[in-house]
């Protein structure tokens, strides 16, 4: 990526200087940690520091260019703060610098991502509070196409990290059973909530989805489940068979994708053709031999 736009209603002709992109790097990186571990931090205050700080960059500019971050970091499939939405105009410079720094964050994020949640049922007050609108694909989004272990060595991508940790997954499609039912009893069906299944649990794998649910009128919908510590942008592993029958049941299809799940369980629903919601990048081939 080129150019050094920085936004915030004026541009300025002059690039960001390494020293500037350094201060603000590290400013996004300490607010980053911060999200990730459930600590409280203040993004405008941040922001006036670095205004302090930088003293020619407008707070206009600053939050483009933490926004650029974010971008960055979406690419390499990698958390983002939640409220920078990715913008993808950035200077390499702004990408070499996150490189050199994020080795001394990847280890919060490591921990924040294996971490498994005792009661996460217990952390929520209402189920009508855990359901948010599902992120919009921008036109021009890039493929998350570089996982964080092809950048450092030695480190998992998180996608895979997730698909890993099997007790987290299992976790995760519990809490959406638990949601089923509470959604369904609020709706005055208690005859449809004790007819919720855990498809997975109790049939085994490979059915393409976790959970069997209804909507209220009765119709059946049937539910997979991605479950993650990290973001609501976290990028997610999902197999063929789960994109096959996303396409067969596309009317009743429904995918709850679960995040910040150890901290404060949230989750949006996408419905239908997975194809047609998410942009899909190939990472998983199967090795076959002889022709």
């Amino acid at each position: 990526m080129s150019g050094g736009g920085e936004g915030g209603g004026r541009h300025m002709s002059r690039d960001w200087s390494r020293p500037e992109v350094e201060a603000t790097v590290a400013d996004y990186l300490d607010m980053l940690q911060l999200e990730l571990l459930g600590k409280p931090y203040n993004k405008t205050a941040h922001r006036r520091e670095l205004v302090r700080l930088l003293q020619n960059r407008s707070g206009g500019a600053i939050e483009f260019k933490h926004e650029n971050i974010s971008a960055v970091l979406t690419e390499m499939g990698l958390p983002s703060i939640d409220g920078y939405k990715p913008r993808r105009n950035y200077q390499q410079l702004l990408r070499d610098v996150l490189e050199e720094r994020l080795p001394r964050v990847l280890p919060t994020i490591d921990r924040v991502a294996a971490r498994v949640p005792s009661n996460p049922v217990g952390s929520v007050q209402r189920p009508d509070d855990v359901v948010v609108s599902a992120p919009r694909m921008t036109v021009g989004e890039p493929l998350v196409r570089e996982p964080a272990r092809e950048l450092f060595e030695g480190k998992i991508s998180y996608p895979e990290r997730d698909a890993l940790n099997r007790r987290l997954g299992r976790l995760g499609e519990a809490f959406v059973v638990w949601y089923e039912r509470e959604r369904l009893k609020a709706a005055e069906r208690p005859d449809l909530a004790t007819r919720v299944l855990w498809t997975s649990e109790e049939r085994g794998d490979g059915y393409g989805y976790d959970v069997e649910s209804f909507e209220p009128t009765g119709s059946p919908i049937f539910i997979e489940v991605k479950t993650t510590n990290l973001t609501i942008r976290q990028p997610f592993l999902i197999t063929r068979n789960e994109l096959r029958v996303s396409k067969e049941k596309e009317q009743d299809y429904r995918l709850h994708r679960v995040f910040q799940f150890s901290r404060e369980p949230r989750l949006f629903v996408l419905r239908g053709n997975i194809e047609e919601r998410c942009r899909l990048d190939p990472k998983i081939y199967e090795a076959r031999f002889g022709s």
